[in-house]
């Protein structure tokens, strides 16, 4: 990538934290931190280790740990489509039947990995390789990662995470609003040293008129916005409508004259292929003819029928 479109891509926020936890169990403490971090950066749950469990208890493991995190932390999904991408690609390099075990059709479970110092780790039953998509998800991971484009979803994740928590953080550190309590107590005091009591009374029950007809007013607004975004989503409607309906009858015209056209078609056809077939019965008869021809042209006359023609000959002139 040039330098330009990297810096322009460039942010300080932190758009990914794999958080490990171990095999067969998940501490209390790895919870409570999940929790804190879940509404600060995207987070991936990663089970470290994986060689060391069954396919059958890798599969319950996983959703032992959803269920514990779906009530107090949100992890991060990929994209589904993403996922079917790269499941495609390591199944078309797989030299046997490639059965894996990502996390959900949708992402929504852990991704069970493991790691060694030679990419390999030795067991009496046979090898287990890092990077065989049959026995780690490591290079699930990796590829969604870095090849199906999970970096930029996990960039628009991060953003707006930190949106969110900058709006948090703003509104608890705005001072508590007193003004309006100030407010009323100055004038109730001015009131009670201008005013006797009973016309404070009347006063405040104006007042109270007052901010009633503007908050009536204020809904009546409203109201009359939302009618007519709601009469202008009916026209868009009922014009998708008469678009839809002249869609379909465009379409039924056109399947009709497809129709038609390949009935003319088929009879041409069948047209043609009697014209070619008496084409060649009539190149067969001619064939015939000629060799008929040529056989009666070589083939010497008899002395009677040559001394009949000449009398022929001559009685014609």
């Amino acid at each position: 990538m040039p330098l330009d479109e990297e810096k322009k891509l460039w942010n300080g926020l932190v758009h990914l934290c794999l958080f490990f936890i171990p095999p067969h169990r998940m501490k209390r403490a790895d919870v409570e931190l999940m929790q804190r971090l879940h509404t600060l950066v995207p987070l991936v749950v990663v089970i470290a280790k994986s060689d060391t469990m069954t396919t059958e208890e890798t599969w319950k493991f996983k959703h032992q740990v959803c269920d514990q995190l779906k009530q107090h932390v949100s992890t991060f999904r990929f994209n589904e489509r993403s996922i079917k991408e790269v499941e495609q690609l390591h199944a078309e390099h797989a030299v046997d039947t490639f059965q894996p075990l990502y996390g959900g059709a949708d992402g929504s479970l852990p991704w069970a990995v493991m790691g060694a110092d030679d990419s390999q780790r030795e067991y009496i039953w046979g090898t287990a390789i890092t990077n065989e998509p049959r026995h780690s998800e490591l290079p699930a991971l990796r590829d969604l990662l870095l090849r199906a484009g999970g970096w930029q979803q996990l960039k628009r994740d991060a953003a707006l995470k930190a949106d969110k928590e900058a709006a948090r953080r703003a509104k608890a550190t705005l001072p508590p609003c007193r003004w309006g309590s100030e407010l009323w107590r100055g004038t109730r005091v001015g009131a009670e040293g201008l005013l006797s009591s009973r016309l404070l009374s009347p006063l405040l029950a104006v007042l109270a008129l007052v901010a009633a007809l503007v908050v009536a007013l204020t809904v009546r607004d409203a109201f009359h916005k939302e009618m007519s975004s709601v009469l202008t989503l009916e026209q868009q409607l009922e014009a998708l409508g008469r678009d839809l309906s002249s869609c379909s009858q465009a379409r039924d015209a056109l399947d009709r004259a497809s129709s038609a056209a390949k009935a003319e078609r088929m009879l041409y056809e069948r047209k043609v292929a009697m014209l070619e077939d008496d084409w060649n019965e009539c190149t067969q008869v001619r064939k015939a003819l000629e060799i008929d021809l040529q056989a009666i042209k070589t083939t010497p006359k008899p002395p009677l029928a040559a001394a009949t023609e000449r009398q022929a000959r001559a009685a014609w002139w």
